[in-house]
């Protein structure tokens, strides 16, 4: 999986900018690893991650990676109960 090039500026506790790139620590891979093997929620993921929910799923959207695993017959059957 190649993950894509971004970098996230965060503040530090004295208020200086510092640049914290997730993607590119182990943590990150592991995260990703563990999400899309089914073995901890997204939420989880990009907390391990040390990234928000929004930087995670930016960060992953370009890796063909799933965020949301919903089997179509179970959505067949949610449209059913929406007519």
């Amino acid at each position: 999986m190649k993950l894509p090039e971004t970098n996230h500026t965060t503040l530090t506790d004295d208020g200086k900018q510092s640049t914290n790139d997730p993607k590119s620590t182990e943590l990150f891979l592991q995260a990703v690893n563990l999400f899309t093997e089914g073995s901890i929620p997204i939420t989880t993921a990009a907390r391990l991650a040390q990234c928000s929910l929004e930087e995670f799923i930016k960060a992953t959207a370009p890796c063909d990676i799933d965020i949301v695993d919903y089997p179509p017959e179970d959505l067949v059957e949610e449209l059913r109960h929406l007519e």
